[in-house]
């Protein structure tokens, strides 16, 4: 089957994807966000830079040099960026972020708590000790545990 893109193009969807391809309107990716209808007043070419994913946390994009090591995904979700901006570094993968009111698409500061998901495999003393001496190493030790 032979279509034509908006931009002029012809592209043609393979016989057996006809079905599957059936709505394809655009020739490529780079047609369809050049091409698409403007998105509440947006201009077409402009890509959205915050959403909402489905389990309600805001998802904004990040350029590659800016995303954390190992995120292969153009948006990163913005708990995690604001965090990251307050402690001048990215977070580790065994730190996550907590919404204090439980609202999870607010991303205020003043909302956010860094907590630390680490934990040793065993119960024993020494492993604790060592636990200890490693939470130590990584956030300081000068924690005012009394606020």
């Amino acid at each position: 089957m032979v279509k034509n893109c908006p931009c002029g193009n012809t592209f043609e969807v393979p016989r057996w994807g006809a079905k599957e391809n059936k709505g394809q309107v655009y020739c490529s990716p780079a047609c369809r966000e050049k091409y698409r209808a403007p998105i509440k007043g947006r201009p077409a070419a402009v890509k959205s830079h915050r959403r909402l994913n489905p389990d309600g946390y805001v998802l904004v994009y990040v350029p590659p040099e800016g995303r954390p090591p190992g995120w292969v995904n153009s948006h990163v979700p913005e708990h995690r960026v604001v965090m990251s901006k307050m402690l001048g570094r990215h977070l580790t993968s065994d730190e996550n972020v907590h919404h204090i009111n439980g609202v999870r698409s607010d991303n205020r500061p003043e909302n956010l708590e860094l907590w630390v998901t680490k934990q040793p495999r065993g119960q024993r003393p020494e492993d604790l000790l060592a636990y200890a001496y490693e939470i130590i190493a990584q956030y300081g030790p000068k924690l005012d545990l009394d606020t």
